[in-house]
């Protein structure tokens, strides 16, 4: 029985005309590229908006190697008066999930999560902004546990899938966003190094 036949955790590869490790292989394409056509492939199948938002990061991975550092440190936001900070969605440093303040064209101003400002589903992609700056974090005396998150919601903080295998759940993003009614070992549980968007900040077993 050939390799290509078998796979663990769902068949979103192995239905397919041409599986991506066929192509990848065949054309000798590296481990950005190959990264990319694998996410880009199986987005409505598995990961869903999640995955091609892996895929664009593995293209500004890619980037940002192939063009090296000059290029890169070229690309840096400019920072303004008052802790301002030119705002560049395609170079910002800012995390998606660190809270931020963010000036529009006009001259108002909103409080929120990066990833709010620049995320495909955004509800301010139709205005300009023109500078950001962090807000200073301040610890909450009465920070909610896991399971005073409500609604039967359980924080996440990465790690191995924290059900058993075949269970379905609901999950919600860092980005912001849920998902509802996954197969829980068909998911990436693991957080990014860097918080990535992607990543899953909170669960509930579906009943």
């Amino acid at each position: 029985m050939s390799a290509l036949t078998k796979q663990s955790g769902g068949s979103h590869y192995k239905n397919l005309a041409i599986q991506p490790v066929e192509y990848i292989h065949a054309n000798g394409i590296g481990y950005m590229e190959g990264n990319v056509i694998k996410y880009v492939t199986r987005w409505r199948q598995k990961g869903g908006v999640a995955d091609l938002e892996k895929a664009k990061h593995y293209i500004d991975l890619l980037i940002e190697l192939e063009m090296g550092k000059e290029a890169v440190d070229a690309s840096k936001p400019h920072e303004l008066e008052d802790g301002w900070i030119e705002w560049n969605k395609n170079s910002h440093s800012v995390l998606a999930h660190q809270r931020v303040e963010v000036k529009f064209e006009d001259g108002t101003v909103d409080v929120g999560f990066a990833g709010e400002y620049c995320g495909p589903y955004s509800p301010f992609r139709q205005l300009k902004i023109v500078a950001y700056r962090l807000c200073e974090e301040k610890k909450e005396a009465n920070t909610p546990k896991p399971a005073e998150l409500g609604d039967g919601w359980i924080q996440w903080d990465g790690g191995d899938c924290p059900v058993p295998a075949g269970t379905r759940v609901d999950i919600r993003f860092r980005r912001g966003g849920d998902e509802m009614n996954r197969i829980a070992e068909d998911l990436d549980w693991v957080h990014g190094k860097l918080g990535w968007w992607w990543d899953i900040v909170a669960y509930r077993i579906v009943e």
